[in-house]
């Protein structure tokens, strides 16, 4: 991923993390 600007807005999907750890954010993206 690139170095976000402010104000730059992303976009993700959120899963279970496998160790137990609570949600996690996976396929970030810059939009």
């Amino acid at each position: 991923m690139t170095t976000l600007t402010d104000g730059q807005k992303v976009s993700f999907e959120v899963e279970p993390d496998r160790m137990g750890k609570g949600p996690k954010a996976v396929n970030l993206s810059a939009v």
